[in-house]
């Protein structure tokens, strides 16, 4: 839970982005569990191990930084492991989607803005891909992440009839999910590409690209 301390913040994170600043130092962009998406700078990060030596990805972090009062950057001043999905690297499809998964919430979280259940949903996927299977727990993270941020998807049956059965299917991004053959004709939408045994996959990232401009 966060935690004011006069002028610093706790919270846990995870690591999206790090960027060299100087020589010494990185700017830092967290996903945080109270705070939404928080960019830092870690002064000395590059000599201080002792201090920042848990900065790195796959790792759940207790931070602790200062709030910039002044919209600058805050300061990070601590950070410690809390939880280790490190282990994930033994498998390089499974490093890949993970690391996936960070690039993506970067490109789709804004700094400064908090989108309750994110840090929640990232942590749960990463427990479920250490056990779990790798393209299922994907497209569950996807779709659910795509309805925390407020794109709501019909993929069982045809959104406008409730048809669950059709030959084909056209999917509109825009519509916000799948349509039979007759309720596409009717409906103007555009954006339709039609699916065939359709990819679940595929139509997720259009979705992505469509609503957010953001590529999986």
């Amino acid at each position: 839970m966060a935690e004011k301390i006069s002028e610093c913040i706790r919270d846990e994170a995870f690591l999206l982005r790090s960027t060299a600043y100087g020589d010494d130092h990185r700017i830092l962009s967290l996903l945080t569990a109270q705070n939404g998406r928080v960019d830092v700078i870690a002064l000395g990060a590059k000599k201080s191990r002792r201090r920042f030596s848990t900065l790195d990805f796959l790792y759940c972090l207790e931070v602790e930084y200062q709030d910039s009062r002044r919209g600058g950057l805050h300061r990070l001043a601590h950070s410690e492991l809390a939880e280790d999905f490190a282990a994930l690297r033994q498998d390089y499809e499974t490093t890949v989607q993970a690391l996936g998964w960070l690039r993506l919430l970067l490109q789709v979280v804004p700094e400064g803005q908090h989108i309750a259940g994110v840090f929640s949903l990232l942590r749960g996927a990463l427990r479920r891909l250490r056990a779990e299977t790798r393209e299922v727990t994907h497209l569950e993270f996807l779709r659910e992440l795509l309805s925390r941020l407020g794109f709501h998807l019909e993929l069982e049956r045809c959104l406008r009839c409730s048809s669950p059965e059709a030959p084909h299917y056209y999917f509109s991004a825009e519509a916000g999910g799948l349509l039979c053959p007759s309720c596409r004709q009717t409906s103007g939408k555009s954006n339709m590409t039609l699916h065939q045994n359709f990819s679940s996959h595929r139509i997720l990232a259009e979705a992505f690209r469509y609503h957010l401009g953001a590529k999986i």
